[in-house]
C-alpha cells in the first residue's frame, strides 16, 4: 500500500471514532458533511472501480468523467441514504477494491480519457484522485480541529 492510501485509510477511521451528530454537521456554511464529502470521494472510487479500470488497455480511448456538479449532486443525495459510520465503512471497503484494481496494471500504460488533455497513465490517474483525496480531508481535518471543543 502507499504512503498516500495508509495516510487516507488512517485518517477516515479516525473520523469514525466521532460521534454520528458530528459526521453529519456541515464543515462549512452551504458545505457538505464529513459524511456527503466522504460518499462524494466514495462515488468517484466506484465511477473509476466500475468505469475506467475495466477499460484501461494500451492506446484505449475511455470515456468522458461524466459533469462534475451533476455527479456530485446525485452522490451526496445517495451517501445521505446512509448512516454517517455506515458511509466512511463502505467508503474504506471500496477504497481497499480500488487499490487492489489499480495493482493489476503496470502504472505507465498509456490511454485516453475523452476531453482530457494528452494521455493519461495509472499512475497519473491516481495522482489526480490522491490530490482529490488530499484536498476534502484537509478540509475534513480542519473542520474536525476546529470544533474540538463543540
Amino acid at each position: 500500500m502507499h504512503r498516500h492510501d495508509e495516510w487516507v485509510n488512517d485518517e477516515i477511521k479516525k473520523l469514525c471514532r466521532l460521534p454520528e451528530q458530528r459526521l453529519e454537521t456541515p464543515i462549512q456554511q452551504g458545505k457538505w458533511s464529513i459524511k456527503q464529502t466522504v460518499g462524494h470521494m466514495y462515488y468517484w472510487d466506484q465511477y473509476i472501480l466500475k468505469e475506467i479500470i475495466p477499460s484501461i488497455t494500451h492506446g484505449a480511448t475511455i470515456q468522458a468523467f461524466p459533469d462534475h456538479d451533476l455527479f456530485n449532486e446525485k452522490a451526496t443525495e445517495k451517501s445521505n441514504r446512509y448512516a454517517a459510520k455506515e458511509m466512511l465503512q463502505t467508503f474504506l471497503k471500496q477504497r481497499r477494491q480500488l487499490l487492489a484494481a489499480y495493482e493489476k496494471y503496470p502504472e505507465t500504460i498509456e490511454f485516453t480519457i475523452e476531453h482530457e488533455q494528452g494521455t493519461m497513465t495509472v499512475k497519473a490517474l491516481r495522482t489526480k484522485f490522491e490530490e482529490h483525496d488530499l484536498q476534502h480531508i484537509k478540509e475534513m481535518s480542519s473542520f474536525v480541529d476546529d470544533t474540538k471543543g463543540d
